[in-house]
């Protein structure tokens, strides 16, 4: 993959906040509801893998809507946010100003970060704009691989199905297959995968630790 291809699916999701805002659909996404649902999943498995007082990077963070749910949960752990969006990471930094929040392209980064207890990339790989699939697999086993030395517990990221009920041709729907093979041969043998029925969606966990 030519190293700024992806970076079509940055500016997609740059253009839609500036376009509505920092707001949900500024986000791109469809339904609260469905929110929810996801953080409510990252949360169980958070609690499954025993992590209490944690180190959290949220990949693609957003507005922090994910560090609000689980500080409405009363989670105890420290938040870092990623974004390539000024917009989203001014938002941020105003509103949360105890969290630490970098804009700026990983792939494109030689920064050094710390190690993380858990790393999360939600709803990060679901759309692909007009990049091809293998475009799409090689972005995310490139962003996989760095995130990797920046873990020291677990990485959870969500997938759409590889069998949805119909599909959007500007989304990611992976062979989850590769993604296990590259898993098992270049970050560990150790992971699982939940599919939640409700969202046509899956989350993949590895301990990376």
């Amino acid at each position: 993959m030519k190293i700024n291809k992806y970076k079509k699916i940055l500016s997609h999701y740059s253009n839609t906040l500036k376009r509505h805002g920092p707001n949900l659909k500024g986000l791109d996404w469809k339904s609260k509801k469905d929110n929810l649902i996801r953080f409510t999943n990252i949360f169980k498995i958070i609690n499954e893998n025993k992590y209490h007082n944690f180190s959290l990077l949220d990949f693609g963070c957003g507005l922090s809507d994910l560090y609000l749910f689980l500080s409405n949960k009363r989670s105890k752990f420290k938040y870092d946010g990623i974004d390539t969006s000024k917009i989203a990471i001014d938002y941020c930094k105003k509103k949360f100003k105890k969290n630490k929040y970098y804009q700026l392209d990983l792939l494109q980064c030689s920064k050094k970060f710390k190690k993380y207890d858990v790393i999360v990339l939600n709803g990060i790989f679901t759309i692909k704009t007009s990049i091809s699939n293998q475009d799409m697999y090689d972005y995310i086993f490139k962003l996989i691989k760095k995130l990797k030395n920046l873990s020291k517990g677990i990485i959870i990221i969500n997938f759409l199905t590889s069998f949805p009920d119909w599909r959007n041709k500007k989304n990611f729907y992976p062979d989850m297959n590769k993604i296990f093979s590259f898993t098992k041969k270049n970050i560990s043998k150790k992971f699982s995968y939940y599919h939640n029925v409700n969202l046509h969606e899956a989350f993949l966990v590895i301990d990376a630790s």
